[in-house]
């Protein structure tokens, strides 16, 4: 039906081999599905498949990076087209979330790990967040500009000592060393009210195998490198046992968003490596990055591949532009919920389908709701691993 096929996906109910279409081999994809359908194992085999360009998989589970390991797929790559966010037995990488990129000034660097943080604590609800958002800004824009990492931000707010010597070293930033002197003058009750959302939130970082992780000063890690290769992967196994669910959720959209960054640099519609990003459980970490790798970034070289248990956690606009922007859906078995939003974008019945002839000899059509309230039942039904699946031609440019 669809021609060529790109990414071998299972098997019809024919019998039939069932895939991406090559034509569709650079559009956006959304799988989606609830909890041990299948979605991870069928996303790893075809994630396997994307020879001849780049694979970033952001796993805040780690099934799908997990079950990518279990295949060797690293063994196919060479060892420095592999990048791997993972502590290991002999080796730990470093990732300075707060390491100032080329062309980019500390401030920032510190805006965009703070509206990462701001978004997924808060919903982005700059009200309720006000606080957390000063806090956070100042403190993550005074140790960018000398150099520290994420693991100092509680030594920031907490040690005199070592904020005055950060201040001594900020002499091109008056407006940061103003901040640092009205946080001095707060008695002890009011530090701590400005003090312990931020503290407390990021707090994972703190400790254990994440401050070895983020707290090189200097990164090991190279995006950049990794974006300028035309084959390589990069893993990032955000464990919750490593990071609290949280602390994955943080890391996962920082990532994304010095993606988007880094991409943005290139030039439009030029020849660039083609870079494939799976992001699992986007729907927990819906970064203001996300949507513009889908609305813009499809020009410089990006497709994403999004993977879900449900959309039914964004806003009704994120929900939109996702399915304005995605080719090829697939759905594994969802709630009757989740169903009711996604039958619509799978199942195209045709407007005129008979219900019964009358004995007048009039034809009786289904209604489009009962169409749809047939085929929203039929997603709630489906066996373990079995999926509905739909390419379409997406309905935005996708940048």
């Amino acid at each position: 039906m669809y021609g060529k096929l790109r990414y071998a996906l299972g098997t019809g109910d024919v019998g039939n081999a069932i895939g991406i279409p090559v034509a569709y081999r650079d559009d956006h994809m959304l799988v989606l599905g609830a909890t041990r359908q299948g979605k991870s194992t069928l996303v790893a085999d075809m994630t396997a498949q994307m020879t001849n360009q780049s694979v970033m998989v952001i796993d805040p589970h780690r099934s799908t990076v997990d079950y990518l390991l279990s295949r060797n797929l690293p063994d196919k790559y060479e060892p420095e087209s592999i990048f791997l966010l993972c502590p290991g037995k002999k080796f730990v990488p470093g990732l300075n979330l707060l390491q100032v990129l080329p062309g980019e000034t500390a401030y920032d660097t510190a805006q965009r790990f703070t509206e990462v943080c701001v978004d997924i604590f808060f919903g982005g609800d700059i009200t309720e967040a006000r606080r957390f958002q000063d806090t956070t800004l100042h403190t993550t824009w005074a140790l960018a500009a000398t150099g520290w990492t994420v693991v100092e931000i509680e030594r920031f707010l907490t040690s005199d000592a070592f904020r005055s010597v950060l201040y001594d070293r900020l002499n091109e930033f008056p407006d940061l060393q103003r901040w640092i002197m009205r946080f001095n003058g707060l008695n002890r009750v009011q530090r701590q009210t400005q003090i312990e959302s931020t503290i407390n939130r990021l707090a994972f970082f703190q400790h254990g195998e994440p401050a070895l992780l983020f707290g090189q000063r200097e990164s090991t890690i190279d995006i950049q490198k990794f974006l300028s290769l035309d084959q390589a992967v990069f893993f990032a196994p955000l464990s919750p046992d490593l990071l609290h669910e949280t602390g994955a959720y943080v890391v996962a959209g920082v990532l994304l968003s010095l993606v988007d960054t880094l991409l943005a640099k290139r030039r439009k519609n030029t020849m660039h490596p083609r870079l494939r990003i799976v992001v699992e459980e986007f729907q927990r970490y819906p970064v203001p990055s996300l949507i513009r790798l889908l609305t813009e970034r499809r020009g410089f070289g990006a497709s994403v591949t999004l993977v879900t248990q449900g959309l039914q956690l964004l806003s009704r606009s994120m929900r939109s532009t996702i399915l304005n922007n995605v080719g090829p859906i697939i759905a594994f078995r969802v709630s009757a919920d989740e169903a009711q939003t996604i039958a619509p974008e799978i199942f195209r019945p045709h407007p005129h389908t008979i219900r019964r002839v009358l004995n007048s000899g009039e034809k009786e059509f289904y209604t489009y709701s009962e169409m749809m309230a047939y085929a929203a039942h039929a997603v709630t039904q489906l066996p373990h691993e079995h999926f509905f699946y739909i390419c379409l031609s997406t309905r935005s440019n996708g940048g």
